[in-house]
């Protein structure tokens, strides 16, 4: 679920359900998600959006659910800043890998300059 959109808006937008080929822990953190009622971010003022419930906090609820220790999955992640190539110039972005061999799901957040910007930064999700 794209943050504070309806799974039904979703749907407008890609022609399917977003949890429609989601495998099952992907449905549960969407499950969870929508379980922390976001306001359709469209319907918010900045302050409101900065407090709307993410998809770390579905996943932590999920964890929290299921008893998993966020801080041995946590210290187990490697990270390493990387730039993305836009249309705008080059973009910070900052790729965590589990311990394992892949491949392996992803999530991507883009923030956006100017106004986009104000929902979050590179620390959004630590």
């Amino acid at each position: 679920m794209m943050l504070g959109c309806s799974a039904d808006a979703i749907k407008g937008i890609l022609g399917v359900y977003p949890a429609t080929y989601a495998d099952d822990d992907m449905k549960s953190a969407l499950d969870a998600l929508a379980s922390l009622n976001p306001k359709p971010i469209e319907a918010c003022t900045p302050v409101e959006a900065r407090q709307q419930p993410t998809p770390v906090d579905a996943v932590r609820k999920v964890m929290q659910e299921r008893n998993i220790s966020i801080a041995s999955h946590v210290a187990a992640i490697q990270t390493r800043d990387i730039e993305i190539r836009g249309a705008e110039g080059h973009n910070p972005a900052r790729l965590y890998t589990p311990p394992g061999n892949g491949p392996f799901p992803a999530v991507l957040y883009r923030h956006l300059k100017g106004n986009g910007g104000r929902f979050g930064n590179l620390m959004l999700a630590v």
